[in-house]
């Protein structure tokens, strides 16, 4: 179908046409009379009618998750594998970063809003945006790496503050080890375990994030928060 957009008033040097449409529209490149440019909208009119009834509208359910973890853990490595889409990545070091991904289904879309934290990156200008998401964020998944004692350790902090923000507690954990082949292990599962029962995390998974699919945790982020559906 060609160009379905029209122009008002004169469109052609040697034109004193009120109205001009190209395409599969009327074109109208002399003087019209007042009945003809009233014909030429209406046919405009019933061919923006018939694309819109050709789209479909499908609602959108929205999803906001925070993933917390330390710089290497493999946030980014995990976001690739839920959605399959090897350009996730982030070569900037800074505490906040923003990622939105979207499911598309039949009936609806599934409309995921990331956001990830580094916790061993102090930086103040965040202070206030790390506390507006920390109290309207209902799905916190906490990421650390198996070969890294350290980066399970700096989640505590994190999740302390986390609990103060919801006093009410209505806010579902989730901690997931990034078990890597390559690398030797040195956080075991009953570390891991202690960590979550000091904590009060929900939820605890070892898996490796570059090569299991474990579509699971997008299950948890729908079923443990209230969605949002426009």
């Amino acid at each position: 179908m060609g160009d379905q957009f029209g122009c008002f008033g004169p469109c052609c040097e040697d034109s004193k046409a009120d109205i001009c449409f190209t395409g599969d529209l009327v074109k109208s490149c002399s003087m019209t009379s007042e009945t003809t440019m009233f014909s030429n909208i209406q046919h405009r009119d019933s061919i923006f009618d018939e694309l819109f009834d050709e789209i479909e509208y499908k609602p959108v359910q929205t999803y906001q998750t925070m993933i917390i973890g330390c710089r290497g853990v493999g946030k980014y490595t995990l976001i690739s594998s839920l959605f399959k889409d090897k350009r996730c990545s982030c070569p900037f070091k800074q505490a906040f970063n923003f990622i939105s991904k979207s499911i598309h289904l039949e009936k609806l879309t599934k409309s995921f809003k990331l956001w990830l934290e580094e916790p061993d990156i102090e930086d103040q200008r965040y202070d206030i945006l790390r506390d507006i998401y920390y109290k309207t964020t209902k799905t916190f998944l906490f990421i650390y790496d198996t070969s890294k004692p350290d980066s399970l350790r700096a989640l505590g902090n994190t999740i302390t503050n986390i609990y103060k923000s919801n006093p009410e507690n209505q806010v579902f954990t989730a901690l997931l080890g990034n078990v890597r082949k390559d690398s030797k292990k040195l956080v075991n599962l009953d570390e891991a375990r202690a960590f979550q029962e000091e904590h009060g995390i929900h939820f605890l998974k070892e898996i490796d994030f570059l090569n299991d699919e474990y579509t699971e945790i997008l299950e948890l982020v729908e079923c443990n928060q209230g969605r949002q559906t426009i």
